[in-house]
């Protein structure tokens, strides 16, 4: 069973040493992923006013719900910023023999020629990279650690300093849709 906690502010869904906790902060839910309670990665989220609501680093999150789907915790979190309308559905699972968490996005936007984004700052150095293509990228993390874009969702990289690696999971582009999708998975295995 997966537990999930909450409090006035936090909301932690984990299964065997993943857990992601989401954080209300100034009338947003930002998020951290951890493997074995050491922060990993945390949605890179611009504070309200200073972004540019045309070109959004990451989806912009103002409620968050929990709910059940066949017995287990998932999280249904909506949002607005500029043009965009979010929503999203964030699960865990078992995973090989390790964990899975996917977010699976929904931008319902006026001007349709950007499809929505995810960045994370993950506390991992280009040297613990094993392997890294378009669509996933491999860290040493405890076991491994592994950020994956599902269906045509990409992934770009970029050093962060020294300690760090900022990693944006990016969808499609498609200047005919306004509803767009992004898909990923983070999976801890050791």
């Amino acid at each position: 069973m997966m537990p999930f906690e909450k409090s006035a502010d936090v909301r932690r869904l984990s299964f065997e040493a993943l857990a992601v906790e989401f954080h209300s902060l100034d009338g947003r839910w930002c998020h951290a992923i951890k493997v074995h309670g050491e922060t990993i990665a945390h949605s890179l989220d611009i504070v309200a006013g200073a972004e540019d609501p045309e070109r959004p680093v990451s989806p912009t999150y103002q409620e968050l719900h929990e709910d059940e789907v066949d017995g287990a915790p998932v999280l249904l979190l909506v949002g607005k910023n500029g043009p965009h309308h979010y929503s999203a559905v964030v699960r865990m699972a078992l995973w090989d023999t390790g964990a899975l968490l996917e977010f699976d996005i929904a931008d319902r936007c006026r001007t349709p020629d950007r499809g929505p984004s995810a960045t994370y700052r993950v506390a991992r150095t280009s040297s613990d990279i094993l392997t890294a293509d378009g669509g996933k990228v491999v860290w040493r993390c405890a076991g491994t650690f592994t950020l994956e874009g599902v269906g045509l969702a990409r992934l770009a990289l970029a050093e962060a300093g020294r300690q760090a690696t900022h990693v944006q999971v990016q969808s499609p582009l498609d200047s005919v849709r306004t509803t767009a999708r992004l898909a990923y998975r983070w999976v801890w295995v050791p």
